[in-house]
């Protein structure tokens, strides 16, 4: 029988078993050679045309949105399709395009590359130290990003997400600063694809509301404002945004609105919309749960990942923005988890063999096993904090 002198150790012995980083790095190798077999591949005219030769009609005092000038340019760099690259970031992310085209095409292509690929590396370090993550081991957060296939195909089309990961980073750090102004000016960054984000803009509109926190909304309203009075003044035709890129946008099929109007009829405009109505839905009832103790380190991530899926317009590499929700389960050290891990390889070949030569736009709707990839991620971090709860809590002593 347990006496005073012998104390008796109340805690949970089923710790679930860790992979070894041997295996890790087996179970990662196919996606990092995807990866880093895309920082040697040869960058033709994708995306990124789009930003430049709208930043070159700005700066010629002609309409940056209008698709035939757009085409002509196009061709003339020696775009091959049938159809122009337009561009539909709002006119308050001019500034950004009109930079991407101070320099020729191949020059402007090869900084912009640069600039991602050093962006993306240093979010990820920068996230990883938001969450806890020890100083001499970044070299995990670099080794998501060198498994993150989004992340490689996003710098490769020349795409402007890594430049709104590094504004998320920034809203993060300002927030837990308490820099609330400078959090709210950071929001610009993310005004390149807002639709992206909806969810995300909607949050920080009720928790600055609910907190009081007017300082985040000056410093939004102040850098969309002058940003956008700065680009029309600039240029009268920037105010064509609407009128030119709305039409154009009403014709991409993409994301699940995407797969609904393939299925249903391309007609259908509203189905575009439909996943939104969706993403709301959940939100009321995330946020009804959430807002009373609400932290943005917690609650970001898993909303990103929603707002993404349920956008009307998303492609498949527009997911390096739910980056914040791998570093902070890879900062718990759910990369040890076999679970986590093969969902995590599991969830982009999946995403890698929806491709059609036709179309991308399955590829968009295989990235929605994020969603239950995150469940997972998340049921572990909970798993493993209790664990470390019990393991720390004081031995409990019986005396007889």
């Amino acid at each position: 029988m347990p006496t005073a002198n012998h104390a008796v150790t109340n805690r949970n012995p089923g710790k679930p078993a860790e992979l070894k980083l041997p295996l890790i790095l087996l179970c990662l190798a196919p996606l990092m050679f995807q990866r880093l077999s895309l920082l040697w591949a040869p960058r033709y005219l994708y995306d990124f045309i789009s930003y430049w030769v709208s930043g070159k009609l700005y700066l010629a005092g002609a309409n940056p949105y209008d698709s035939g000038a757009i085409f002509a340019m196009e061709k003339a760099q020696g775009w091959h399709y049938t159809i122009p690259m337009t561009t539909y970031c709002p006119p308050w992310s001019m500034p950004l395009l009109v930079l991407s085209a101070m320099a020729a095409m191949n020059v402007s292509r090869a900084i912009w590359f640069a600039i991602s690929l050093t962006i993306d590396c240093g979010a990820a370090v920068a996230l990883w130290r938001y969450y806890g993550g020890a100083a001499r081991r970044r070299w995990i957060a670099l080794l998501v990003c060198a498994s993150f296939i989004a992340m490689g195909v996003a710098e490769f089309l020349g795409q402007v997400t890594p430049l709104m990961l590094l504004a998320l980073t920034a809203f993060l750090w300002l927030t837990r600063w308490k820099r609330y102004f400078w959090a709210g000016l950071a929001l610009w960054g993310l005004g390149a694809k807002p639709h992206l984000l909806y969810l995300f803009f909607l949050a920080v509109l009720l928790w600055a509301v609910q907190n009081r926190v007017w300082k985040m909304l000056a410093g939004a309203a102040l850098s969309y404002g002058v940003a956008t009075a700065g680009a029309i003044a600039g240029n009268l035709d920037t105010v064509h945004f609407l009128n030119s890129s709305l039409k154009a946008a009403l014709e991409i099929f993409c994301g699940v609105g995407g797969v609904l109007r393939q299925i249903f009829g391309a007609q259908h405009h509203w189905l575009q919309f439909l996943p939104c109505l969706l993403g709301l839905v959940w939100f009321a009832w995330y946020w009804k749960r959430n807002r009373k103790n609400w932290d943005w380190g917690e609650h970001l991530p898993f909303l990103l990942v929603v707002s993404i899926a349920s956008s009307p317009y998303f492609w498949f590499h527009d997911f390096v923005l739910i980056l914040p929700a791998l570093i902070r389960f890879a900062a718990g050290r759910a990369y040890r988890s076999f679970d986590v891990m093969v969902l995590f390889v599991l969830v982009q070949e999946v995403v890698q063999l929806c491709y059609s030569p036709s179309t991308t736009v399955w590829m968009g709707v295989g990235s929605l096993l994020w969603i239950p990839f995150c469940l997972v991620g998340e049921r572990w971090l909970r798993k493993t904090r209790a664990l470390e709860r019990t393991e720390n809590a004081p031995e409990t002593a019986y005396a007889v």
